[in-house]
This record gives structure tokens, C-alpha cells and sequence, in this order.
């Protein structure tokens, strides 16, 4: 039970300290822009301006919503208030911002940079006429939805991340216990009864568990990589479907092994005898779902 709550507080401190720091930056940020705001304000004396009285609204909407601990709404509404404030530059302030916002389109994905350059032209190719506000400020949310959808990736990432890995460590756990109370040991060979097939067959349901669940970690790693947003790949429904198909293919491969098929169909380049060698082929058949497919096509024959 101790280590179980020990557990626990491990876990929940490392949540506790990645959501502190995510407060503590979102909080600088806007308490160093609240700071630069109001200067400009006062130095403008545009306190009645509706973009002034706006940008100001929206920052304490932004504390309010930092406070409640949700983060996200309180990034978006920081961004809309920054967005506000560009009505309120003057035609030099404008040209710089609008040098920025060409520098910074260059790392948006393809179609928002030409979005961008459209709204207020390229570097090369400057816009003529110079840029209104009301293009800055677009241009602008085409950049903060950018940043936005990137954030918004990394947390599904980090979601499938950590549900993967509690899977893979119960896994281990449980074949920590296999190894313990039920593996087959002094059995050379696979000798099916009624007493060991539920023994065999929890074994390569583990294994098949532990195969799919490490295979499902490399893709969620591969598909953090692309730019699109893999809101279907990344639903924990369809990472648990992965894990549990995967042991199920495991099963079958097993069961396969194990009739005669296997002999007349002469769809095995390889024999297993032994437990390990079932193991072994139920965490490489939870790994690869070509493989069992690929044994599949073998037994029906075609590609239906």
C-alpha cells in the first residue's frame, strides 16, 4: 500500500511541476506585456481608445482564466489581446511589426505562409500598398493558430505518451508476476493439456500486450514528427484498439502454431518449440501487424 501512495505522489508531483511551469511562463508573459501595454497607453494617452480599453479587458480575462488553471483559453486570449493592440501602432510601428510577422511566417507550414506573404507581402515582394491594420492583425492570427495547433499537438502527444507507458508498466508488472508464479520452468517443450494451455495462453497474451504497447509508443514518436494535427490516431480509444488487437493477433498466431494448418500450409519459415520461442513470436506478432496479415493472405490466398 505505501509504495502504491508513493506512487501516486511521484505522479502527481510530476504533473504538479509540469503545470508550474507552464504557469509560471504564461504568467511572466503577461505580466511583462501588461507592463509594456500600459506604458504605450499612457505615452499615446489612447486610455478611451476602443483597441486600448479592448486589449486591457482581454488581459484580465487572461488573468482570470490563468487563475481557473486553464491554461489554453488563457494563451488565446494573450494572443487576441496582442492582436488588438495593433490597431492602435502607428505607421512606423506598423512597418516593424509587419518585419516581424514576414521573418516568422518563414517556420509556418506552407499554405499559412502563403496566407501570410498574401495579406502583407514577402520580403522580396513587399505589399503596394503598405499592409492595413486590419491585414496585420489577420496575418497575425494566422501565425498564433499556428502556434496554437502546435500546442495543442504536443498535449495529445503527451496524453498518448503517458497512457502508453502506465500500459507498459502494468504489462511489466504482470510479467514480473508470470515469471514468478506461472511460467512453465523445466518444460523444454509445449506440451498442451488441460491443466497448461491457460498457462501458455496468458503468457503470450502478456507478451502480445507488451509487443503492441511498444509499437504503439514508436508511432505515437513517429506521428509527433509530422506537422497535421493525428486527432483520430491520437484518441485513446483508437490506442487502446492497437494495444488489444495486437494481443489478439498473438492469440491466433499461437493457436495457429499449434493445429495442423501450420504444417500443410507451409506458411513458416521457422519452428518455435519451446515457451520462449512462443514469447518471443507473440511480442513480434503484437509488434508488427504486417506480419500477421502477411500470414493471413498465406492461409486464404490473394490479397482479399
Amino acid at each position: 500500500m505505501n509504495s502504491q501512495l508513493n506512487l501516486i505522489r511521484w505522479w502527481k508531483s510530476l504533473w504538479f511541476a509540469s503545470y508550474s511551469a507552464k504557469h509560471r511562463r504564461l504568467a511572466g508573459s503577461l505580466n511583462s506585456y501588461r507592463e509594456d501595454l500600459e506604458r504605450r497607453i499612457n505615452y499615446k494617452k489612447a486610455g478611451n481608445s476602443e483597441w486600448a480599453k479592448t486589449s486591457l479587458e482581454l488581459l484580465n480575462k487572461c488573468t482570470q482564466l490563468l487563475s481557473e488553471a486553464k491554461l489554453d483559453e488563457a494563451w488565446k486570449c494573450f494572443h487576441e489581446a496582442k492582436r488588438t493592440e495593433i490597431y492602435g501602432l502607428d505607421e512606423k510601428e506598423l512597418a516593424t511589426r509587419i518585419g516581424i510577422l514576414r521573418q516568422e511566417a518563414e517556420k509556418l507550414s506552407d499554405w499559412r505562409k502563403k496566407a501570410v506573404f498574401a495579406l502583407i507581402g514577402s520580403t522580396d515582394n513587399p505589399a503596394d500598398p503598405p499592409p492595413s491594420h486590419e491585414a496585420v492583425s489577420q496575418a497575425s492570427l494566422i501565425r498564433d493558430q499556428h502556434y496554437n495547433n502546435s500546442y495543442y499537438k504536443n498535449q495529445l502527444t503527451r496524453i498518448q505518451f503517458q497512457s502508453s507507458f502506465f500500459a507498459l508498466s502494468i504489462f511489466m508488472i504482470l510479467l514480473l508476476f508470470y515469471f514468478r508464479w506461472f511460467f512453465p520452468y523445466g518444460q523444454e517443450e509445449v506440451t498442451l493439456s488441460k491443466d497448461t494451455f491457460i498457462n501458455y495462453l496468458l503468457g503470450v497474451v502478456i507478451f502480445g500486450l507488451l509487443g503492441a504497447t511498444t509499437s504503439t509508443i514508436l508511432h505515437i514518436r513517429k506521428s509527433s514528427s509530422t506537422s497535421r494535427i493525428p486527432e483520430i490516431i491520437s484518441n485513446n480509444f483508437i490506442t487502446l484498439s492497437r494495444i488489444f488487437v495486437g494481443a489478439g493477433f498473438s492469440v491466433f498466431i499461437f493457436i495457429l502454431l499449434n493445429t495442423a494448418l501450420v504444417s500443410e500450409l507451409d506458411i513458416f519459415n521457422f519452428e518455435a518449440n519451446t515457451p520462449l520461442d512462443f514469447f518471443a513470436l507473440a511480442f513480434i506478432t503484437g509488434f508488427s501487424e504486417r506480419f500477421v496479415l502477411n500470414r493471413l493472405t498465406g492461409i486464404i490466398g490473394g490479397d482479399s
